[in-house]
């Protein structure tokens, strides 16, 4: 039976003078004349009529529990529930958040791939049209830089059925910031460029630190210009037939 009790301010500083005539743990266990010493971590030190006991926080009875500022059992459960229904809260918005990142970047994807392939028709297209139009087909093109001198090369091949003569490469050089620079031509190696053949060009410029990007087209000499497809373009016709 508790008789008095002698509460101090000093319990803050986790030492007590909290004095019972008895006390019985959630344990079981009874202990007489019992008088608070100190909280020592997660026991508090008593002294009794047997001696000197440390018991766990968490077998004190509710009333010595208020007595030195702890909580109930019913108020820690209650804590520990909220905490619970808190954490639970939490993860639920950090699920229901993640869930929402996801579906924005499977949207975002579903975007792309449609942006994508809605490019690429539009590419088909161009190229298609390009092809219809084009008699010779821009296999490949360099940018070479000497000491003195820098040139283009590369090959070039006829798509129409019949034989082309006279034909011109044209280059012309830009700086990295794609400023023109100069330009010149010369004739293909070929002449005349037989259907279906393959001739290689070479275009040659006065050296200039600034070139570092070159553009080819062909004409005829002393005539018009000739429409040229890439190979990229080509390559991309030819695959959007296979995938038909």
């Amino acid at each position: 039976m508790l008789i008095t009790v002698l509460y101090s301010s000093c319990a803050y500083a986790q030492e007590y003078t909290n004095t019972y005539n008895s006390m019985t743990t959630l344990d079981g266990q009874l202990y007489n004349r019992v008088t608070l010493k100190r909280r020592e971590g997660n026991r508090v030190l008593i002294y009794h009529d047997k001696g000197i006991t440390r018991i766990p926080l968490d077998i004190l009875p509710d009333l010595v529990r208020v007595d030195i500022g702890l909580p109930t059992y019913e108020e820690q459960e209650r804590i520990i529930i909220e905490r619970r229904e808190q954490e639970a809260k939490r993860a639920a918005a950090a699920k229901q958040l993640e869930e929402s990142r996801r579906a924005a970047f499977i949207e975002r994807e579903r975007i792309e791939r449609e942006e994508q392939a809605k490019k690429r028709l539009e590419d088909i297209e161009a190229a298609r049209k390009r092809y219809l139009k084009a008699e010779l087909l821009l296999t490949s093109i360099q940018l070479h830089k000497g000491n003195t001198v820098i040139y283009a090369e590369g090959l070039v091949g006829n798509l129409t059925d019949r034989p082309l003569s006279n034909i011109e490469a044209v280059a012309i050089f830009y700086t990295k910031d794609m400023e023109f620079v100069t330009s010149d031509s010369s004739f293909i190696k070929y002449s005349p460029l037989l259907p279906n053949q393959v001739s290689p060009y070479k275009v040659y410029a006065s050296y200039n630190p600034r070139i570092e990007y070159v553009s080819i087209s062909f004409k005829y000499h002393l005539g018009k210009s000739i429409s040229v497809i890439n190979q990229e373009e080509f390559n991309l016709l030819v695959d959007s037939v296979r995938k038909q």
